[in-house]
């Protein structure tokens, strides 16, 4: 199952290429990068774009990210969806739901009372899964 990262990816890329968007994290990388004629505005995390692109690339980075939201919805579901990001943040191992929630904050009809249902049953299935396990051995 593809992650919401897999999903903006290329979208994403494309759009960084469209207004001329880089990352640096060193005076060194931006000036290799940057041209000189052209005045930059700093986006945070490293992303850098020339001023004039800034506003419509935050716009279109947006409609991306909303996108894929929709996309990672419509082919995985609302459990699904849960489900995976219960064993990204190894909730299995943690038995904490924070990172899991904040992570499907962005996830507008996922609630928190959706991933604490489906968090009962996950624990259900993790079990009985460990318990074949156990038994084969």
């Amino acid at each position: 199952m593809k992650n919401l990262s897999e999903y903006m990816g290329q979208a994403q890329d494309e759009c960084f290429i469209k207004h001329g968007a880089f990352f640096s994290f060193s005076d060194s990388q931006f000036k290799t990068k940057a041209f000189k004629c052209v005045r930059y505005a700093s986006l945070g995390m490293g992303l850098y774009a020339p001023a004039v692109n800034a506003v419509q690339l935050r716009e279109d980075l947006k409609s991306i990210y909303e996108s894929a939201i929709e996309t990672d919805l419509k082919e995985n579901g609302i459990e699904g969806v849960i489900k995976r990001e219960l064993d990204n943040h190894e909730y299995s191992y943690t038995n904490d739901l924070h990172d899991t929630i904040e992570a499907l904050s962005s996830y507008k009809p996922i609630t928190t009372d959706h991933i604490k249902d489906v968090t009962k049953n996950y624990l259900q299935e993790y079990y009985k899964h460990i318990d074949a396990q156990e038994g084969s051995e």
